[in-house]
């Protein structure tokens, strides 16, 4: 099967937490690498020009916030639209 997001989020906390890789090094394999490989160049790094698809996270890993497109989409733990990019 194919692994849910919280199951990368876990996996994540894991490699950060547990085995000590850096935050850096833990996000590559679900961030820059697999832009690359579908070829989405717009995708998997920060940098001008791109998406700004971005998630905020807490110290401890937990997801704060997420931008998709440089427009927030959640906010603490709660959605700042309905639908695709509707207001909530």
């Amino acid at each position: 099967g194919v692994a849910g997001f919280e199951s990368l989020l876990e996996t994540l906390q894991t490699l950060v937490n547990h085995y000590g890789f850096s935050l850096t090094d833990a996000l590559r394999p679900l961030t820059t690498s697999v832009a690359a490989f579908l070829s989405l160049d717009s995708k998997g790094e920060i940098r001008p020009g791109n998406d700004a698809d971005l998630l905020v996270f807490s110290a401890d890993l937990r997801i704060e916030q997420v931008y998709a497109r440089g427009k927030r989409m959640v906010n603490e733990g709660k959605a700042c639209v309905k639908g695709t990019f509707e207001p909530a």
